[in-house]
């Protein structure tokens, strides 16, 4: 009797936790949520910044497969896959199904090319630093976003990014939704 309470209660919390990921399936289309940094066609959970290639913001995506902790994806009208290991269950913090919700429009400087090699500064709100430089990698000190839904990050007024899997890059403080310093940690 036990086992089988274990068990449900076991079910219920994958259940709770893949809701979002249940959204994604073989065949399906979305838009990236921010810049997307790929090494080799592999993208990480916090977007690391010495990665060349990326996917824009806005950018259509089909995903090929999706399963555990991957996505599968190719960019609409190309055969390349992209890969990106993350929580499934917060997948929402890297593609969105309806391209309006980006507001990209307002920011049409960060979805270019040229955009991706802009720099962050002090008055830019946390959308816009979102768009630009995607998910960090921690939102406070020594808190990882990886199993943080995108709402507690959008909610912390302190973001960390890595330039590579060892090296920092930089920390960004809001204060009222906006930034106010730039600095290395």
């Amino acid at each position: 009797m036990k086992k089988m309470i274990l068990i449900s209660i076991f079910c219920f919390i994958a259940l709770v936790f893949n809701a979002y990921a249940a959204t994604l399936q073989k065949g399906d289309n979305a838009f990236a949520r921010s810049n997307l940094r790929a090494h080799k066609y592999l993208l990480l959970w916090h977007n690391l910044s010495f990665s060349k290639d990326v996917v824009l913001a806005g950018t259509e995506v089909k995903i090929v497969t999706c399963r555990g902790q991957e996505v599968v994806f190719t960019k609409v009208g190309s055969d390349r896959k992209y890969k990106l290991v993350a929580n499934s269950a917060q997948w929402d913090k890297y593609f969105v199904k309806d391209k309006n919700e980006l507001n990209l429009e307002k920011y049409p400087a960060i979805t270019t090319e040229q955009g991706t090699k802009s720099q962050i500064v002090v008055g830019m709100s946390k959308e816009e630093v979102y768009l630009s430089k995607g998910c960090p990698a921690y939102i406070g000190y020594g808190i990882k976003s990886y199993t943080h839904p995108l709402s507690d990050i959008m909610q912390s007024d302190t973001w960390y990014y890595m330039k590579d899997s060892r090296g920092h890059d930089k920390m960004i403080k809001f204060e009222k939704g906006v930034v106010i310093k730039i600095g290395d940690y």
